[in-house]
């Protein structure tokens, strides 16, 4: 997924990028700005977790749509294009029934808060005169992030902010 800033000549994609680690049951989430783009948001949110992914994935693309949303409210993103965090979750899991079920499981109930998430005029604020317009894209990755703690269950956020508001 991308978010790109499209005020004026400037654009500053930021790639959302999720995956899972096939033995060690590791799911990493970023969000960063691209190589040639330093400036804009840069979260990223590493979990690490050794047991109960399959649960675990349904309330992590919960959270996703949900923190996602609101950081969109709160910085004046425009979050009213369809599909705006749809799919939250780009995973490989490993080859058991069950935890193939709930990936689907959760990457559905991810599209469904989305949506309804970008038609609720409580969360959505639309682009005024005053405000820079934002949009988000879904753009698949095949990029996956290198795991450091395997076995370890950790949870680390970075957030910085350099938008002008």
């Amino acid at each position: 997924m991308k978010l790109a800033r499209n005020a004026g000549h400037s654009s500053v994609p930021l790639t959302l990028r999720s995956s899972s680690n096939y033995l060690n049951n590791v799911i990493i989430i970023q969000l960063f700005p691209e190589t040639d783009y330093p400036e804009g948001i840069c979260s990223i949110i590493v979990i690490n977790i050794s047991f109960l992914e399959s649960y675990l994935s349904i309330y992590l693309s919960i959270y996703l749509s949900i923190y996602l949303s609101i950081y969109a409210h709160i910085y004046r993103f425009d979050l009213n294009v369809l599909g705006c965090v749809m799919p939250t979750i780009e995973c490989i899991y490993s080859a058991k029934l069950a935890s193939q079920v709930w990936s689907y499981l959760s990457i559905y109930l991810s599209i469904y808060l989305s949506i309804y998430l970008s038609n609720n005029p409580a969360v959505v604020m639309q682009s005024g005169s005053n405000s820079l317009p934002y949009s988000f894209r879904y753009s698949p990755s095949s990029y996956y992030s290198p795991f450091r703690h395997p076995s370890s269950l950790s949870l680390s956020t970075t957030l910085s902010h350099s938008l002008p508001l």
